[in-house]
């Protein structure tokens, strides 16, 4: 079995995107970045401990958490059902 790798990435200046799966244009795929030129920009392999969990736990499932500018980002991850949207639903 291919060991999973966790994708984590500033999706659209507002939102930070998550993703664990087995490569890169599978996380492509799934985080809607086709291009790949512009997901390698954006989103790069991570080793965070907390993030790294949230995705295991549910692998080929997109989270999403806002990006707080004054106060940093939330720190709690939400499932996406849609990942090419903008907002979390």
């Amino acid at each position: 079995m291919a060991r999973l790798k966790v994708f984590r990435g500033n999706y659209d200046g507002s939102n930070y995107r998550l993703v664990a799966t087995t490569s890169k244009p599978k996380a492509m795929m799934l985080l809607g970045r086709p291009n790949k030129r512009l997901f390698e920009r954006d989103f790069k392999i991570i080793e965070n401990k907390l993030d790294c969990v949230t995705a295991l736990a549910s692998p080929e499932t997109v989270f999403t958490k806002t990006i707080n500018y004054t106060h940093g980002a939330d720190d709690t991850w939400h499932k996406l059902n849609n990942p090419t949207e903008l907002t979390d639903v």
